[in-house]
Formats: C-alpha cells, structure tokens, sequence
C-alpha cells in the first residue's frame, strides 16, 4: 500500500467580527490497483464515514482505467477514517492471499490524500476455518424472544473444568454472540474470547460463563439505532434469557456475579442494562462505544434517571477511532460523571486501539482482569 500524505492541519481564519474558526474539507481518494477475481465484480468500500454500510451505492469504486478502481470522497474533515472493500455483503469482503480477515485500513486525515490498494482475495472464495475451543457450544440455534417477537441463536462458553466439577460460576451476557469465539460464524472477525479465558483459567483456577446472543443482520440497526428498541432486548435478556440460564447451568444468578458487555452501538444495552436492572447487573463492559446515532436520547435519559446501586463501567476506547465517536463517547461519560457518583467509571484508551473486533478482542483482557478485581472485592 502507498500513502501520499501532507502536512495541513487545518486554518483558523482571524476573522473577528465573525470569530469563527474555520476548519479544511480534504478530498479522500482510494485506489484499488489490482482486483483478486472477479475483477468485474462491483466493489464497495465500508467506513466510519458512512456507517460501515457494505453495499451503498453512493461509496461503490467506478473504473479508473488499467484494470483499477476509485472512489472520490470529498469534503472529509481532518481525523482518523478506517474502511474495508467487499462486493457489497460481509460474506465477501476483503481477505488476505490465504484467506485471513484483515482489520480495517485507516488513514489519518491532514490534507487532500489519495491511498493506493491491492485486493488479494474474497471471504467467499475460501473455507473459513472453525476456531472455537471445545467448551463453547450452541446452546438453541432458534431460542424464542417473545418481547422481541423472533427467534435468534444463542452460544454459551463455559470454564474448561465445568464438567469435572460442581461450582457456579458468574455469567457475562454479550450481543453479537457471533463475534465472540469462531472465526467461521463471525461477520468480520471473532474477539477470541474463549481462548483468552481457557488460558487465564489455567493460571488462576477462576472461570466464568460467557453467553452470546446472536445479532440479525437485517435487525442489527433497528435494535441499535432505535434507542427505544433498547428496552424490549434488556426485558428478553433478564426476563426470558436469564431464567432459561440459570436453570440450565450452574451460574451464579445474584447482581454480584452477573455482567453485560456490548461493542459499538450495542454498549448502549450494556449501559442502560445497569440503569435499567440494577437489581441483576452490576458491572457493564463498554468496547469502542457508539453513541452517536442515540445520543440526545441517552444523554435525556441519564439525566432524567439515576443509577440506583453502586455499580461499575469499564470503558475501553481506542486511539485511533473516529472523532465523531469519540465526541459522543466523551459527552455520555461527562453526563454519567456529573449525575451519577456511585457509578465507577473506568475508561482505558488503547493507543493503539481501532474499531473492531480484533482490537476490542486485545482489550477484553483488561475488562476481565478489572472485573475479576470487583467481583473479589
């Protein structure tokens, strides 16, 4: 890959009787060199600027002459913008020569800047491997939400020696149960999570249940987007899903041993799952949150409400994410640490750190870590 990048941060024009501030528009352009087959394949690009929408009409890349492609983003703010090519689905985006996922690219915005790629393969030209660890299992592929009205997958990972011994472990409750542990279900990549507890367990002979609760692909923007929506999935989790747990595994089910966490835009069901039930939360995992399409209406709510428990909030961001996000994330924590004073917040930047699931999967062991220190208290 080339990156032609120069120095322009932006101008402030001293224009005083306006005194205003005047922030550069730069001009983005992606250029796709070579193409793995099919080369024409329609491409489109999926980024923080346009809501990692994979077929939008308005970002598909036209010819550009030999065989390459562009795409022409103008009137981009300076900032950090990742993106990803497919064809238009997550079941063909782009991969690596051997069929790997990738992360994202990113390009750190400072002037008009044009970024040169090569294509090496698509998901769907290869057999994507099944990295699961033997403990995590498919508990009902059609688990019935009556307060959501349809029916979703739900995984469960439990501690290594769960069948060798009589304990009850705590459970954390995820959305996007398909990202957590196999790279073969995952939309882009898995978090790993399980073995990253398989492998702490080892060490400290402490485990826990992870259960992961299947996101629609044509649901995941209602659900997300629509911050009433938030309610009726919080009732299917603890009312419906908890029940159904607890009696099927040996859990711990009081609030000192149960836990939600959420990514992107499903951090707000973690958030508004201690505000909403702090009777059966009392730590919520917050990763790259996005707050961004609901903010008014979080913000509305969490003066409106108090957090009623002593509780906690474990907030990992990551350096190299989006301003906008970034903007909404600070705003949420600003509000929660004026009106709330018995909720702990801690937030981790990793400098590093970029939105998605290979990074949040690299952050969780500090989440878990912290968690362990609470529930130990």
């Amino acid at each position: 890959m080339i990156q032609i990048v120069v120095r322009t941060i932006f101008l402030c024009v001293p224009v005083f009787l306006l005194n205003v501030c005047t922030f550069s528009q730069y001009t983005l352009k992606i250029v796709v060199n070579s193409i793995h087959t099919p080369i024409q394949a329609p491409v489109f690009v999926a980024g923080n600027f346009n809501n990692w929408a994979v077929k939008d009409d308005a970002f598909e890349m036209h010819p550009f002459g030999g065989g390459r492609k562009v795409l022409t983003l103008k009137n981009m703010t300076p900032g950090n913008y990742e993106f990803t090519f497919s064809r238009g689905a997550h079941t063909n985006r782009e991969t690596t020569i051997e069929g790997a996922t990738i992360e994202p690219h990113e390009v750190v915005l400072h002037d008009d800047t044009t970024v040169y790629y090569t294509i090496d393969g698509w998901l769907d030209c290869f057999d994507r491997p099944y990295t699961a660890v033997a403990q995590v299992t498919l508990l009902d592929s059609a688990f019935y939400a009556p307060e959501l009205n349809n029916k979703r997958k739900i995984w469960v990972y439990v501690p290594s020696n769960y069948n060798e011994s009589e304990t009850r472990y705590p459970v954390l409750y995820m959305p996007e149960g398909q990202n957590l542990f196999n790279e073969r279900t995952a939309v882009h990549h898995e978090w790993g999570i399980d073995k990253f507890l398989d492998s702490i367990e080892r060490k400290t002979n402490q485990g826990i249940i992870v259960v992961g609760i299947e996101a629609f692909p044509n649901l995941v923007n209602r659900e997300e987007d629509n911050f009433n929506q938030n309610f009726p999935y919080l009732n299917f989790v603890v009312h419906t899903l908890k029940g159904h747990i607890d009696s099927t595994l040996r859990t711990l089910t009081d609030r000192q041993h149960t836990f939600i966490a959420g990514s992107d835009r499903s951090s707000v069901v973690a958030l508004m799952g201690l505000e909403e039930y702090p009777e059966i939360f009392s730590v919520a995992g917050l990763f790259s949150p996005d707050f961004t399409k609901v903010s008014n209406n979080l913000l509305q709510h969490i003066a409106n409400n108090n957090f009623k428990n002593e509780q906690y909030v474990f907030i990992a961001t990551g350096a190299r994410e989006s301003n906008t996000a970034l903007l909404a994330q600070n705003q949420v924590i600003e509000a929660l640490q004026k009106k709330h004073t018995n909720l702990n917040i801690r937030k981790v930047e990793f400098p590093n750190g970029m939105h998605g699931e290979h990074s949040w999967g690299k952050q969780f062991p500090s989440f878990y870590e912290w968690l362990m220190q609470i529930m130990h208290k």
